[in-house]
């Protein structure tokens, strides 16, 4: 009646009245057939069962719980003080015990399982949770590339590397040249799409050679692990090509986009932010010298 019921959504009304069966029928079996066979271990399986209830609060669970012991007493003090109505022989009682047993071990190892496989999936859950959370903290959300946050933290470890090991890496300031007259002329629209392109066309060409992220704006710093600066100076023209050889469709409008490159390789006794700020410097060189083009 209880599996009827809860199928049919009345949860609650379907845990309570599975308690009042099973006290109910451990409490009849005991007074009919005596504390030999062993129908009140069904009681001891109610607790870990009513623990597992949403629909019950902590203190209803707590109350409940110690309601079960107390009948669990009584009815031991009842056994021990009347006989059973029906007279049954060792050898009958020896089988209801031991099937009650096999039963109750049986509802407590599907309990223990069910609860395993209920953390497991709370577990997953919960990772795959941080693992977005974790995308989402390390993931500028226009672009889909590594934020600021992100790329300094691995320029650190390629610091750290570099000064146990002596790995020089190489830093890229890139800029999307005369991007205010994308927004003034096209719109925000045109600018985010001529920024989320730019960024697509250089991680598609950085495949295993280095990591993009946006720096800001339309700015985007590149590293290059266990690089030099004539390998930075190379991949930044052929990062600067592979921008300029592509148009972009804007509503039916064919858009064109330079960048310009600051390439510097990381020298010993600076910080993360010198570092960078030399990459910055030689890209405003490049667009002190016309844009769309390379300094290193």
């Amino acid at each position: 009646m209880a599996f009827f019921i809860n199928r049919r959504g009345f949860h609650s009304y379907a845990v309570v009245l599975a308690i009042c069966e099973v006290v109910g029928h451990s409490t009849l079996a005991v007074m009919f057939l005596g504390w030999a066979s062993g129908f009140h271990y069904y009681i001891l399986c109610l607790v870990p069962l009513l623990f597992f209830s949403k629909d019950i609060t902590k203190t209803g669970k707590v109350i409940l719980n110690i309601l079960f012991c107390v009948i669990y007493i009584v009815l031991r003090y009842y056994a021990s003080e009347n006989s059973a109505i029906v007279t049954l022989n060792t050898k009958t009682l020896n089988v209801f015990d031991n099937y009650n047993i096999i039963v109750t071990f049986s509802s407590l190892s599907f309990l223990a399982y069910y609860y395993c496989m209920a953390v497991e999936k709370a577990h997953n859950k919960l990772r795959r949770a941080n693992k977005k959370l974790e995308i989402l903290a390390d993931t500028d959300p226009l672009t889909g590339l590594l934020n600021r946050r992100k790329i300094v933290e691995e320029i650190n470890k390629n610091i750290v590397e570099f000064k146990s090991t002596g790995k020089s890496f190489v830093l890229i300031m890139a800029d999307i040249d005369n991007f205010k007259s994308f927004n003034d002329k096209y719109g925000h629209n045109c600018g985010d799409l001529v920024v989320t392109t730019s960024g697509a066309i250089m991680k598609s060409q950085l495949i295993n050679e280095g990591i993009i992220s946006r720096w800001g704006g339309e700015e985007f710093l590149i590293l290059l692990p266990s690089c030099n600066i004539e390998g930075g100076k190379e991949l930044a023209e052929k990062l600067r090509k592979s921008v300029q050889d592509t148009t972009v469709i804007y509503k039916d409008t064919r858009v064109s986009i330079t960048m310009t490159f600051g390439v510097c390789s990381y020298i010993s006794n600076i910080n993360i932010e010198e570092a960078i700020g030399n990459a910055d410097k030689a890209l405003y060189e490049g667009k002190r010298k016309g844009r769309n083009c390379v300094v290193a």
